[in-house]
Parts: C-alpha cells; sequence; structure tokens
C-alpha cells in the first residue's frame, strides 16, 4: 500500500469513527473554513507520511522512535499512547450517549 493510500485510509477511519459525516464536515468548514479543512488534512497527511517513511528507513515504529528521539523515545511512545486516548474517549462517550437514547426509546415503546 503506497502512502496516499495508507493516509487516505487513517483520515477516514479518524474521521469515521468520530461518528461524522462527510456531509456534516463539509457543511461545517463550508461556512468560510475550508481552508482550515484543507489545512488540517495537509498537517496530517504530511505527520502520516513523515511516520512511514521513518518506519521504513529503521525497521518499523520502535525503529523510528528510537532514531528520531533517542533516550526520550520511551516518553514519546507513553505520550503518543496518551494522545490515542483522546479519540477513544470520544467514541466511548458517543456510544454511551446511543445506548442511553436507544434504551431510552425502547423503554418508551
Amino acid at each position: 500500500m503506497n502512502t496516499a493510500k495508507t493516509v487516505c485510509v487513517l483520515v477516514g477511519t479518524s474521521i469515521g469513527a468520530g461518528f461524522l459525516t462527510g456531509a456534516e464536515l463539509v457543511r461545517f468548514f463550508a461556512e468560510g473554513y475550508l481552508w482550515g479543512l484543507a489545512l488540517a488534512c495537509a498537517l496530517y497527511g504530511a505527520g502520516c507520511a513523515f511516520f512511514l517513511r521513518e518506519g521504513r528507513r529503521h525497521g518499523g515504529y520502535e525503529g523510528a522512535l528510537c532514531h528520531r528521539f533517542g533516550k526520550s523515545a520511551g516518553k514519546v511512545r507513553a505520550l503518543f499512547l496518551c494522545i490515542g486516548f483522546v479519540p477513544c474517549a470520544g467514541m466511548l462517550a458517543g456510544f454511551a450517549i446511543a445506548v442511553v437514547l436507544g434504551f431510552c426509546v425502547a423503554l418508551l415503546l
């Protein structure tokens, strides 16, 4: 899989997992913030491409972290793990709301 396809998959799964549709995204950013969306996508894609290239050069994720950050690789790994929990918390909150609303609607029927 080439870098462009991988970046598209990462962006798609991040947005798709956040309970946000493409139509909602376009409606929100079409109100004058389309340049912000383009910039965010470009930065996200550049970051993903950078780490994919580094991983290929240095034998994977661990090698890239060790090469880039040296002795601080463990701290950076922990930071990335904590950052990864942010969208996870958002998805769990959305799921909880969906369950509560679905359960309350089922009780009313």
